[in-house]
């Protein structure tokens, strides 16, 4: 090499080189998910859905308090 530069011949089509059909199979995979990973899915969910009512119900439990604190006639009787 004498020069500062490469020059690169590009002989096949675009679409059809070793990367792009590697590319097309990874991106056409489909696998089934198994058991383990379903079951997971569904712990995972049924937790959220827990942990969002005990933080609704500690905040809803927390905004009573402050105002019954205050003096809310409304929150006394709530009470």
């Amino acid at each position: 090499m004498l020069s500062d530069r490469i020059v690169v011949q590009i002989t096949s089509k675009p679409g059809e080189t070793f990367i792009d059909r590697m590319i097309a199979l990874v991106e056409g995979a489909k696998r089934q998910k198994t058991p383990n990973e379903i079951a997971l899915n569904i712990l995972l969910a049924s937790l959220t859905v827990i942990f969002m009512l005990a933080v609704i119900s500690l905040r809803d439990g927390v905004l009573l308090q402050g105002a019954a604190d205050a003096g809310d006639p409304v929150a006394l009787l709530v009470r």
